[in-house]
């Protein structure tokens, strides 16, 4: 059995399967920098362990999650449909898997996460600090899409954003055949390519498309992983709290699986079904200070803000954002383990003077925020749980109902 490749941080040898915090555990007894105790969530598992799982899901390594060895690998996964969200609506029991809670990582945002799932690598390490963050050399930079807040692109390769192998890779070197269904309006990015790896893209328009895509993946001879990326339930939990916009999506994407019991190699099959995060019902206020005391504009996300304040208005405003979560200096996130246990040298550049993270459900804003009445990026309780389940195919049965 091959062993891990080695990654270097630092000059720190690393493996590539992460060994950070598990959940978000702050050292005991951390302050921010307005003298609150940090209380963050702590979980058993975590997304970063992930890769770990579905190696060992193929019989190279221990997995803690996964349980016996399968010929191919179906891994769902579904942006926002968090574990503490399903639990709350009453619908873990219907899902016809075997469920676990995951705890997120730090920044819980969706760039950031599902680098972490496909590298087993947490931002800090990966170097994804958020839906935007400084490039050196460059500007504000926007990881989803390569580009400035104008839309302007950059002349940046995938490797020099995040040049540490996937999932995708890793397999290849076992010799298992790997493939990412993703949607046409996301197939062609950059960061698509960068997170994919040497596996291959396999695009689609619709759900009809996605399991006429499956079905070939199961006929195939061989060992084989798909992964498969669905937008929801995110997209709508950002302009909806309601029921249907869980129930209804996941419903949707549990019946496409189960129609795959018929396929060919459907008992030598696991399927997972997986979260990057939750999602928080939000309230937005306005926080007291002024554009003019910023060195240059705010970065990250709403509930995970990236701050460069002008120096004389440096402790008006971490006074300021304090009252909605904790702000921190930037190095010393770092350097806390709480965004990963050990620190890419490019994250150490990336990073601004403060970085604010939300810890309620209340959301600050300098001039303008979006209309969003749900998101994620902190972490409240209802944003870092993640969830997870697993059910072998030919015996996936799930009772939930549209």
């Amino acid at each position: 059995m091959a062993s891990a490749p080695l990654l270097k941080f630092n000059g720190t040898t690393c493996s590539w399967q992460n060994q950070g915090f598990k959940g978000a555990s702050p050292p005991q007894n951390m302050k921010d920098l307005a003298g609150k105790t940090v209380e963050i969530p702590s979980f058993r598992h975590d997304v970063s362990e992930i890769p770990r799982e579905i190696l060992s899901g193929f019989g190279h390594g221990k997995g803690r999650l996964i349980e016996g060895v399968y010929e191919k690998i179906i891994l769902i996964l579904m942006d926002g449909l968090g574990y503490k969200n399903l639990a709350d609506r009453k619908l873990l029991g219907k899902m016809g898997l075997q469920t676990q809670e995951l705890g997120s990582a730090i920044p819980s945002s969706t760039p950031s996460i599902l680098t972490t799932i496909l590298t087993g690598l947490k931002p800090a390490e990966h170097g994804i600090l958020g839906f935007q963050f400084p490039l050196p050399g460059h500007g504000i930079f926007r990881p989803v899409d390569f580009t400035d807040p104008f839309g302007f692109a950059y002349e940046v390769s995938p490797e020099e954003v995040m040049p540490y192998p996937t999932l995708f890779d890793r397999l290849q070197e076992f010799g298992i055949h790997s493939e990412h269904h993703i949607s046409f309006s996301f197939a062609s990015g950059p960061f698509t390519e960068m997170i994919t790896g040497s596996g291959r893209l396999v695009p689609f328009v619709n759900h009809g498309q996605v399991f006429r895509n499956l079905q070939k993946f199961l006929s195939k001879k061989g060992r084989g992983f798909s992964f498969v990326y669905f937008p929801t339930p995110d997209d709508l939990l950002h302009s909806s709290r309601c029921k249907i916009a869980y129930q209804t999506e996941l419903a949707l994407k549990l019946r496409l699986v189960k129609k795959l019991k018929a396929s060919r190699n459907a008992d030598k099959t696991l399927v997972v079904l997986a979260s990057d995060h939750g999602h928080v019902g939000i309230q937005y206020r306005p926080v007291k200070v002024r554009p003019s005391w910023f060195r240059q504009e705010n970065m990250g996300g709403s509930r995970h803000i990236m701050i460069s304040p002008k120096a004389k208005y440096y402790e008006k405003i971490i006074r300021a954002y304090s009252r909605f979560g904790y702000v921190f200096d930037g190095q010393e996130l770092l350097d806390s383990g709480l965004m990963g246990k050990q620190v890419w040298s490019e994250s150490r550049e990336r990073m601004t003077d403060l970085f604010f993270l939300a810890d309620s459900e209340l959301v600050p804003y300098v001039s303008e925020h979006q209309a969003y009445c749900s998101a994620h990026g902190g972490v409240h309780i209802d944003e870092m749980s993640a969830f997870f389940g697993t059910s072998r195919l030919s015996s996936f049965e799930p009772k939930l109902e549209f």
